[in-house]
């Protein structure tokens, strides 16, 4: 197997491990979609449905860091998940793959935050030395201050950072804002997500 290959499997590998860490066949509470901390209930599937899922992500991961038809117009040809692409018509570049950190993510924490300091930050470096740049964090994850650790010293100019806010108010998407910018220890965000907005009236309901 070529060194890219191996990479490769090696990052499918821990995707799977970061899932199968959360595996709990116990937890079979799917009727109440939050918790009384407002933290969503995540899906714990069987094990039989568990391996095919996760058989199934791997697969199309694998594949998407290979070969595959351009996303850029039909002159360009992606050769991995590392390949720089443009985000829309904003002129911001990003690897084509991100790094999320919020498996199981609930209650400002996740798998890859339950790794402790020290391997997050061998994670985000692993996949910052082979071609990854696009990291996504989230408040519900409590990942923020891990990630700060994990990217110090590296280019500002060449990451791409997103993070969520469950914020409904301007108000409350201000001060987010400004705390989020204060736990990553950067100046500036790429992008930040409304959270889980599970109602149709949420545009109008979230209205300035």
């Amino acid at each position: 197997m070529s060194k890219s290959g191996s990479s490769s499997q090696a990052f499918a590998n821990l995707f799977v491990s970061l899932y199968a860490a959360r595996y709990d066949q116990r937890d079979k509470n799917l009727d109440s979609p939050q918790t009384p901390f407002g933290d969503f209930i995540m899906y714990h599937p069987t094990r039989r449905a568990f391996l095919g899922q996760s058989a199934a992500a791997v697969g199309a991961a694998l594949a998407l860091a290979g070969k595959l038809p351009a996303l850029e117009g039909n002159s360009r040809k992606l050769t991995s998940g590392a390949d720089q692409v443009t985000l829309g018509k904003t002129g911001i570049k990003t690897s084509l793959l991100g790094l999320g950190t919020g498996s199981a993510g609930v209650r400002h924490s996740s798998n890859q935050v339950r790794l402790g300091q020290e391997k997050f930050v061998k994670l985000v470096r692993h996949a910052y030395d082979r071609g990854i740049t696009y990291f996504d964090t989230a408040d519900q994850y409590g990942s923020h201050i891990f990630l700060r650790e994990a990217i110090k010293g590296l280019p500002r100019e060449k990451l791409f950072i997103q993070t969520k806010t469950r914020a409904r108010t301007p108000d409350q998407a201000k001060a987010d804002i400004d705390r989020f910018l204060e736990e990553l220890g950067i100046e500036y965000l790429d992008t930040l997500l409304l959270h889980c907005m599970q109602t149709k009236d949420w545009p109008k309901d979230s209205a300035p």
